[in-house]
Parts: C-alpha cells; sequence; structure tokens
C-alpha cells in the first residue's frame, strides 16, 4: 500500500523590491523621522561601498523607511545587515508595517537585536502573509536610544524585501501490509463472586481560604495607553498606563515628564495596577505643549521606560494606542480608564518606543 507525505517549504518568487537597498545612493528613495533623526550614508559597509547609518540628538526612538507596493494574500520576508556597537543604543530593529489602500497601518512584524558587537549581525523576520485589504509594506530601520548622540550609531546594509512563495513538495513513502497471524482464543475459567460491603468513613468538611491576589512591584510590560495633552480649559492634563501583565502591579514613586531637559520637573507618581487593566494619573499642573513635544514614562530612578513624541494636537482628544501589539498612537475620542476607541484620523498615527527590549 502506497501513503503519500507532504512537506511545505518557501521558494524566493521575485527580486528585492526596496530600491537604493544597500545605500549605495546615499540615502535615496529612504525617509528619517522623527526631525531630530540623523540620517545619512557612512563608508563603513558590509556589501559595496557605503551603508547607513543612524541617530539622535536626544533619546527615545528613530527610523527611516520606504514604502513599496505589495500583494495582498502574499508571504514577505524582511532581512538585512546592523551594527549595535554602543551602550547608548537599547535596540535595533526591521520592521515591516502592513499598510491598507489609504496607507493606514494595518498589521506589522519585525526582527530586532540588543546584542553588543562590533560585527555586523544578520536580521531576518520569518515569512509573514499579507493581509485581504493590504496595498502597501512600509519597510522600517529602527534604533531606540538610552542616551542622546552614541559615540557609535546604528548602522544598517543590505536590506532586502522580497515576496516568498510557499511550494508544497510531495515525498512519497511506501508503506508494507503487515500479515496477520491468528491468536488461538484462551479458555475462562469462571470464579465466584465476591461482594465487599465498605466500610463507613467519617464525613469530612473542608474549608479553604483564598489566598489575597498579589501586587508585584516590576517594570516589564507596563506601558502608556493614553494621554489627554490639551484638554478643556479648567481641566487636568492625565495619562494613562496599562498593566499587561497577569499580575497586579504597583508603580511606587515613578515620574510622568516631557521632552528632556525642557525646564519642567517630572510629576511623581504612586499607582496599584490590576493586571490587564488601566490606571489614570491626573497631572496637577500642565507641563505638555499642544504642539511639539514628548511624553515620557521613567521608573523610580528616573530611568526611560516608555515614550512618544507628537507634533500637534486637538482640544479634548487624546492620544490613544493603536493596540498593544503596535508601536502608534493617534487621535481619538476620550476613553479615560478603559479600552481605548477607534481613530478619529489615521493620519494623526505617529510612532513611539513602548517598552525597550529588556528581557
Amino acid at each position: 500500500m502506497l501513503f503519500l507525505s507532504f512537506r511545505s517549504t518557501y521558494i524566493c518568487a521575485n527580486e528585492n523590491l526596496l530600491k537604493n537597498p544597500g545605500f549605495e545612493d546615499q540615502t535615496l528613495f529612504w525617509i528619517s523621522y522623527p526631525s531630530s533623526a540623523i540620517f545619512q550614508a557612512t563608508q563603513s559597509a558590509k556589501v559595496g561601498s557605503q551603508s547607513a547609518l543612524l541617530t539622535k540628538n536626544s533619546s527615545s526612538y528613530a527610523y527611516f523607511y520606504q514604502r513599496v507596493p505589495i500583494e495582498n494574500n502574499t508571504y514577505y520576508q524582511l532581512s538585512g545587515y546592523t551594527v549595535l556597537n554602543d551602550s547608548k543604543i537599547n535596540n535595533i530593529k526591521l520592521r515591516v508595517n502592513y499598510l491598507d489602500e489609504k496607507e493606514a497601518k494595518i498589521a506589522n512584524f519585525e526582527i530586532g537585536t540588543t546584542i553588543m558587537s562590533p560585527d555586523w549581525q544578520y536580521l531576518e523576520t520569518i515569512p509573514v502573509l499579507s493581509p485581504e485589504n493590504a496595498f502597501f509594506a512600509e519597510i522600517q530601520g529602527y534604533a531606540y536610544l538610552n542616551e542622546k548622540n552614541p559615540g557609535q550609531p546604528a548602522l544598517f546594509d543590505e536590506l532586502n524585501f522580497v515576496p516568498i512563495a510557499p511550494t508544497i513538495i510531495p515525498s512519497p513513502t511506501l508503506t508494507s501490509t503487515p500479515t496477520l497471524t491468528p491468536t488461538p482464543t484462551p479458555s475462562v475459567t469462571v470464579l465466584p463472586t465476591i461482594t465487599l460491603i465498605p466500610t463507613p468513613q467519617p464525613e469530612i468538611t473542608l474549608t479553604l481560604t483564598p489566598n489575597p491576589t498579589p501586587t508585584i512591584t516590576t517594570s516589564e510590560n507596563i506601558f502608556l495607553s493614553e494621554i489627554m495633552v490639551n484638554p478643556e480649559t479648567g481641566d487636568k492634563e492625565w495619562i494613562e498606563i496599562y498593566n499587561n501583565n497577569d499580575f497586579n502591579v504597583s508603580l511606587d514613586n515613578w515620574y510622568i515628564d516631557d521632552q528632556e531637559n525642557s525646564g519642567s520637573s517630572p510629576k511623581p507618581l504612586t499607582l496599584t495596577i490590576k493586571s490587564h487593566g488601566y490606571g489614570v494619573f491626573e497631572i496637577s499642573s500642565a507641563i505638555f505643549n499642544n504642539d511639539t513635544d514628548t511624553v515620557r514614562l521613567l521608573d523610580n530612578n528616573k530611568k526611560e521606560l516608555d515614550s512618544f513624541e507628537y507634533s500637534d494636537s486637538e482640544k479634548n482628544l487624546s492620544y490613544g494606542r493603536t493596540g498593544f501589539e503596535t508601536s502608534d498612537f493617534c487621535l481619538q475620542q476620550s476613553s479615560k480608564g478603559t479600552q481605548n476607541n477607534s481613530c478619529i484620523d489615521n493620519e494623526s498615527s505617529v510612532s513611539h518606543q513602548l517598552n525597550p527590549i529588556r528581557q
């Protein structure tokens, strides 16, 4: 009897979709963000004569990107070379954002490193299927800086974004049918039936006292969730924090601050947030600008754990995180203390760094 088994693999279907992937034409076709990011070509290269460096004159995130048209329901894969060789840089990532027809983000995937090394590191994502409504892909080179102006900036070279075609290859396997040998029927001996009468046991009643849910102090999986930077006249600014842990978390003597060294003093906060719950902190006196500013979450040692930048605001609309698997915020109707609402305008979406890699 013949049985067929199958295995699936992936075969590269087309050439690289990126223009100037090795930065041999300087930074042509690439765009950097935010405006404080420093993005330029350099002669330290893995392949060819040039690569790209990415740094910033302040802490927090910076990235460069290129958008390309893609097919929906198609597997794509991103790879490239990076160098992380300065302790002021927390992590480097290669990221793909799938975008719809209006260039609004609908899904993303990424690969990153926190390994310090003077050598080039090769990063490669797994192939990921583009959604049904995907029209474009935004390819990013990303770095998060713990401190400004690292002596050795993040380096990127030879980025490669390609469609991957899944292929099924049959592998025939021969399986023989065994010959059956009849087994003789054993003789049966009938034994007398014995009935056991159990001895009554005393009834025991257990009373269980539930243990209280523990509250733990940690900085892992704590995120900025929603921020009101431009409230109605007479109302206070506030921030919402999300606890993405399976236990209650106590934030003792943490801080909220705006852009680093901007003149405002960090505002101390103490909150206890339930597992997978939201905590809200109202700021006693305003610290955020209605135009460009930065929102920063600091731990009890004033170490920055989460932040994002915005370039404008609207009266009584909050900036809400678009999902806990993403790194974007957008303007929304306030949902203070509860799950965030949908974006009012996809164009208002701003990227930020969500809890730099600390595992």
